[in-house]
């Protein structure tokens, strides 16, 4: 029930992307609120993995980066069944904090915070609203102005995108410069972390 936020291009757009997690991230740490104690995500050095066997490793589809204080992970999404997302980015945001735990930050927001949320993202960022697409005959649909165009070279499928206001966005897709990027993580509609305890802290 979340409102989710998407990105275009990995983030911050134009920096160097990280060949390896930097030291001081690896380690072991403890999912919060998880019915299942031992539900934890480990971080090495160039993948990051989860106890239920999803893993990431950094290549096109895993971009790591730095800005600040912050590693910004950015994961392709790539899955046929959420055709008007594929293509675009989900990013997070990972802090070590003084503690050792870990602080991470997504770009979602709960839906009572969905409508000042959006529309301060519409009104501030270049954006498009990402509308669900339903029929199996989108596949490899994208978003383009304000239709969705099927990626097929023998289609010319078309979906008008109806009018929204930004509170009524389904999610919003974000075309964000570096400087939109650290205009975003620097405002008060970042949400709060979650925070996940690095197991040596036991």
């Amino acid at each position: 029930s979340c409102a989710e936020v998407y990105f275009i291009d990995p983030q911050p757009f134009g920096l160097e992307d990280l060949e390896e997690i930097p030291s001081q991230m690896i380690g072991e740490y403890a999912i919060p609120g998880s019915m299942d104690r031992d539900k934890k995500i480990r971080i090495e050095k160039k993948r990051i993995m989860s106890s239920d066997g999803i893993s990431g490793v950094i290549s096109d589809s895993l971009i790591i980066r730095r800005v600040d204080d912050y590693l910004v992970v950015n994961k392709l999404e790539n899955s046929n069944n959420r055709p008007e997302i594929k293509g675009n980015w989900s990013v997070y945001l990972l802090k070590k904090n003084l503690s050792g735990n870990l602080e991470v930050t997504s770009f979602s927001a709960s839906q009572d915070e969905k409508e000042k949320y959006f529309n301060y993202l519409a009104k501030n960022f270049r954006h498009t609203p990402v509308i669900p697409i339903i029929s199996s005959d989108y596949k490899e649909a994208t978003v383009i102005g304000d239709t969705i165009q099927d990626k097929a070279e023998d289609s010319d499928s078309k979906i008008e995108i109806p009018e929204l206001e930004p509170k009524d966005y389904p999610s919003i897709l974000l075309e964000l410069s570096q400087k939109d990027f650290s205009k975003l993580i620097g405002s008060d509609f970042l949400i709060s972390p979650i925070i996940l305890k690095n197991v040596k802290n036991n």
